[in-house]
């Protein structure tokens, strides 16, 4: 069809990391005004999280839901290791998704091994390329 079509639920980011330094501390407040989630899986290690004054301890298996901007903080604490995977996305429907999650479950909760699994296939197929905005919108779709 002619004219620009608007899409949704846009990955922003994905990837995989392995931390071992401190110097890992994302702040909800401090990442600009564009409304967008974070979907981070814990694979082994410890994160921390602050989330209205509340702080958790996130460990294997633990997923972790943000909106930003939020007040909320993440990071890792001296010492520590922690292996993840993530995918970050905007949009409507993505947004209205993860809202309703938080408002369920709060910002950690566990999941299934097989979803667990399928989020990182998510991961991995935008990793590897999607191939066009609509595919890409269409994985970010099924991650929420």
């Amino acid at each position: 069809p002619r004219g620009r079509q608007r899409l949704h639920a846009m990955p922003t980011s994905t990837g995989y990391e392995v931390r071992e330094d401190e110097t890992y501390d994302w702040d909800g407040r401090k990442r600009g005004q564009t409304p967008f989630t974070v979907l981070q899986h814990t694979i082994s290690g410890t994160g921390q999280l602050r989330y209205d004054n509340r702080n958790y301890r996130l460990q294997a298996n633990d997923t972790l839901l943000v909106l930003v901007p939020h007040n909320h903080r993440y990071w890792l604490a001296k010492g520590d290791r922690w292996e993840y995977f993530w995918i970050s996305m905007n949009g409507e429907e993505a947004l209205r998704v993860h809202k309703s999650i938080l408002s369920v479950s709060g910002p950690v909760f566990r999941l299934q091994p097989a979803t667990i699994d399928h989020l990182a296939d998510c991961s991995l197929r935008l990793i590897k390329g999607a191939g066009s905005p609509g595919a890409a919108s269409a994985i970010a779709y099924e991650a929420a």
